[in-house]
């Protein structure tokens, strides 16, 4: 068939000859922005789609928007609308950008993403060329109507789905024929047939998460915690949200100021800045091509095994500076060559009551990508792998030996909550010096002469910023709080990473 590269319309067999089109319209300098769509309907961003209440979506953007606002770590964001509702887009929420991408072949992915429908007639790739659709919409105005459309074109900062899909978008508040008239797309039709299996989903997506993707997580867990609150409000006459109660930080009688603790000074501005910075990170530059072997000695007891391994990645972090600034493979090995295997939580118990399996080393990576970019010492970093996989292969067995007694506790961001145990004997160390002091004689009493000293002081104290000497409070999170939350992660669970992020932290 004889393709016109000049034409409006083009028609070809099947998605892969359209990208082959796409990319001689790029090469040819007559388009440089492209946008697949499984099915060819008219131009009209998620937020003015007739199955959007428009309202929601504006309290929903709104909400999410404070929610970076009030991020330290996400100062880039701040007032900045366009970056903002570009990571909104990206995360599925109804706003006025249209996505669009600079490389062919992720627009024929997207042109052919999804179940075969018999209703689908053609798919279709769009085509624009920026600097024409600039210079058409420069001069057009509607009374007084502010912006009609335009391309919003812009690096942001940590948001990966954004880099691994070159995308570029075009904001548009006007009608799709509008829109049309004056744009000079051009449109590659074909058959809806076969998925482009030339771009992978995790070239889309990354499974890797960036600074930004794992704050981001906390907020949607927020929002899914929310709608379950909902569901459950349906269903029954009470639902007591602890989070609103004035008792949840603890309990102001219980000290001689009659009045909770204000903060310990090791959690001023100046000793956790370092912890509220924000890294700038390009998804294709932390790709290191490198993976560390750790091979687990079944000879050792657990002590000594999670000793070797935490000796072994010290070693290579210490003499490797550049390892921090990337992305490392983790294959955790038995002696006799086979994968080590952990639980698999966030899956249903299989019929013989286990869990089904997974790499122990996917959660390792997991766990690297979430600490290397806060400023943990490679020893705590170390230690913090070395101890998830010796929980991993031991269990409840690990835990015990390598924490001794412990305490369930749970904790929270404000927009998400996890659980871990902590060693009893570690976390009275991390206690301010002057706790005690603080106390009224008859709770003084009470916590000296008990067994259950963790217990009774988180039932009067649940403000970390209150509660803990900064420094060896972050040496208890990053051993042993951070890869309890990896062992147990369900399905929606959240693994904090920065104890600085934390408002609350109590019994479990």
């Amino acid at each position: 068939m004889k393709i016109n590269l000049d034409d409006t319309d083009i028609f070809v067999k099947d998605v892969f000859e359209a990208v082959k089109v796409a990319k001689c319209l790029k090469e040819t300098g007559r388009c440089d922005l492209f946008r697949g769509q499984i099915e060819s309907y008219p131009l009209v961003p998620g937020f003015f789609r007739s199955n959007t209440n428009q309202e929601t979506e504006i309290n929903r953007l709104n909400k999410f928007a404070g929610w970076i606002e009030s991020i330290p770590e996400l100062k880039s964001f701040h007032g900045n609308v366009d970056q903002i509702t570009a990571v909104a887009q990206h995360y599925g929420m109804k706003t006025h950008f249209l996505d669009f991408t600079r490389n062919p072949e992720i627009a024929g992915f997207f042109a052919s993403d999804g179940d075969k429908r018999e209703d689908i007639k053609y798919s279709t790739i769009v085509c624009a060329n920026q600097e024409v659709f600039t210079k058409s919409w420069a001069g057009i105005k509607y009374k007084d109507s502010g912006i009609l459309t335009r391309i919003v074109d812009i690096d942001i900062r940590n948001l990966w789905r954004l880099h691994s899909q070159d995308g570029v978008f075009i904001d548009v508040r006007i009608p799709p024929d509008t829109l049309e008239a004056f744009s000079f797309f051009r449109h590659i039709y074909f058959p809806y047939t076969v998925q482009y299996d030339l771009v992978s989903d995790d070239k889309i997506y990354p499974l890797e998460k960036s600074h930004l993707e794992i704050l981001i997580d906390e907020y949607f867990y927020l929002e899914f915690w929310e709608n379950e609150m909902k569901e459950q409000t349906k269903n029954y006459d009470v639902v007591i949200d602890f989070s609103q109660s004035k008792e949840v930080f603890g309990r102001a009688n219980a000290f001689v100021s009659n009045a909770l603790p204000n903060h310990h000074p090791s959690w001023n501005i100046e000793h956790i800045e370092e912890w509220l910075k924000e890294p700038n990170e390009q998804y294709q530059h932390i790709f290191s091509g490198i993976s560390i072997t750790i091979v687990i000695n079944r000879n050792l007891s657990i002590r000594e095994l999670a000793n070797y391994i935490k000796g072994v990645i010290h070693d290579i972090l210490s003499t490797n500076s550049e390892y921090r600034a990337k992305k490392l493979g983790w294959n955790i090995i038995d002696q006799d060559g086979k994968l080590v295997t952990v639980d698999k939580r966030q899956l249903e118990i299989l019929d013989d009551d286990t869990y089904p399996q997974i790499e122990c080393g996917q959660y390792v990576s997991i766990l690297w990508e979430g600490l290397r970019r806060l400023p943990y010492s490679d020893d705590q970093i170390a230690k913090c792998i070395a101890n998830y996989i010796v929980f991993g292969i031991f269990d409840e067995i690990g835990i015990s030996d390598l924490l001794g007694e412990h305490t369930g506790v749970e904790f929270t961001t404000g927009t998400s909550i996890n659980s871990g145990y902590v060693s009893d004997e570690s976390f009275l160390t991390c206690l301010r010096p002057d706790f005690m002091d603080l106390l009224i004689d008859e709770e003084r009493v009470k916590i000296t002469n008990s067994e259950i000293k963790l217990y009774n002081i988180l039932m009067i104290l649940s403000d970390p910023r209150s509660l803990f000497e900064f420094t060896s409070f972050v040496d208890l999170f990053v051993q042993q709080i951070i890869p309890i939350q990896a062992l147990y992660k369900r399905e929606n669970d959240v693994i904090i990473f920065s104890p600085v992020r934390l408002e609350i932290f109590g019994l479990l």
